[in-house]
């Protein structure tokens, strides 16, 4: 099944290359599935053994970003609410990376900061999506 390109009005900025709006692509067409996966493995990050929970969640933060960067590879997300939810996932993923126990000294003190920094973070961008 192939799909047709989209094409936008002519005039727009940035000459004939940003007419075109790019198709789907993998990640995109299975999109479905990797959020099904995702979730799964945030249930299964609850019940897992103690040294798989923190690969697991990190796994997580992998398809996170993955679909993050499809939808800006697609157009639909620029911005503020793409740089708040990036930033989102990396001091997440810096979070998860310093509880490990072969994290370096310096970053396993600034956890407690990370995270707190990471509930601001998702406070912005709760309220950057909330309806009014």
């Amino acid at each position: 099944m192939t799909q047709e390109p989209e094409f936008l009005f002519p005039g727009t900025p940035g000459g004939e290359d940003a007419r075109r709006v790019r198709g789907p692509g993998w990640i995109s067409r299975n999109r479905g599935e990797i959020s099904t996966v995702r979730r799964l493995g945030a249930s299964a990050v609850m019940f897992a053994p103690p040294h798989v929970r923190i690969p697991l969640a990190l796994a997580c933060l992998a398809l996170d970003a993955a679909l993050l960067a499809e939808e800006t590879r697609r157009g639909a997300r620029a911005g503020k609410d793409l740089s708040l939810s990036g930033a989102g996932l990396a001091i997440e993923a810096a979070a998860l990376v310093a509880a490990t126990a072969s994290a370096p000294a310096a970053l396993a003190r600034q956890a407690p900061r990370l995270l707190a920094v990471r509930r601001i973070l998702a406070r912005f961008e709760d309220a950057r999506t909330r309806p009014l």
